[in-house]
């Protein structure tokens, strides 16, 4: 690779273009994670219509989970749910973003260091 550029998983990036997602700063698990009567809400920013189902990372203040499931009918909300679920090992239940990428969803009877706990062991 040149000088000039770099290689990240994100791809080629000239000297002066910041990594994607930079500009909207890192997080931790800790600031994705609130308490909620139920037990804790996660925010969450998703990608549809992606090759596979897997979570990312962090972009800005929310986790990144791209999907398979086509953004239609509620497959995508269905197929992230179903994720996080078999992840954190709790009923998961969308609590608000049915046709945003941003969404909320409920860790039912979770608390926050808990699933703070375990987005840290999944998350690199």
């Amino acid at each position: 690779m040149s000088e000039s550029g770099s290689r990240s998983r994100f791809g080629s990036l000239s000297k002066s273009a910041p990594a994607a997602f930079a500009y909207r700063g890192v997080v931790s698990a800790s600031q994705v994670v609130r308490n909620h009567p139920d037990g804790s809400t996660l925010t969450v920013w998703v990608v549809p219509g992606a090759r596979r189902t897997e979570i990312v990372g962090y972009y800005g203040d929310a986790l990144r989970i791209r999907v398979a499931a086509p953004p239609e009918k509620g497959l995508a909300n269905k197929a992230v749910a179903q994720l996080l679920g078999d992840a954190l090992r709790a009923k998961v239940r969308l609590a608000s973003g049915a046709t945003s990428r941003r969404k909320r969803f409920v860790v039912v009877a979770q608390d926050t260091e808990s699933v703070v706990a375990a987005l840290e062991r999944l998350v690199d």
